[in-house]
């Protein structure tokens, strides 16, 4: 795994994405389309194969703000939403034409519960990424 404070090194997030090339679906997402959307449960989690992605949050003023960036071979998920089918609060936007390995939630939730290596792996990662923002 990545430590938190080391910047030289990519975060690790090689176990999720075999799951992803193993179970997972390629699909075609252009600019300006939604991945995933607040006030829903995420139905599909994805892996981006190239492009890339942004995360936005409605602030209280009711304007959207940009919260993170999704780039080229890495995530594109809510893990609160993935692990407890809760409902997102943040929508998730392509930035270009992007392409993106895709599977079911359900199956992502299965996968997780089931390897807690693979769990860790992911927890780690979106930890490094949050860390690393901050």
């Amino acid at each position: 795994m990545v430590k938190a404070n080391n910047k030289n090194k990519p975060i690790d997030f090689s176990l999720c994405k075999e799951v992803f090339k193993k179970f997972g679906e390629r699909r075609l997402i252009s600019r300006g389309e939604y991945f995933a959307c607040s006030s829903e449960v995420m139905e599909y989690a994805g892996w981006i194969v190239s492009g890339g992605f942004k995360y936005s949050l409605m602030a209280s003023d009711g304007n959207n703000r940009v919260i993170g960036f999704s780039l080229g071979d890495s995530l594109l998920i809510d893990y609160e939403s993935v692990m407890h089918s809760t409902k997102m609060r943040t929508d998730i936007i392509a930035l270009e034409d992007s392409e993106v390995i895709v599977i079911p939630a359900k199956i992502m939730q299965e996968k997780l519960n089931r390897d807690h290596e693979l769990n860790m792996n992911l927890i780690m990662g979106l930890f490094e990424q949050l860390y690393d923002q901050f």
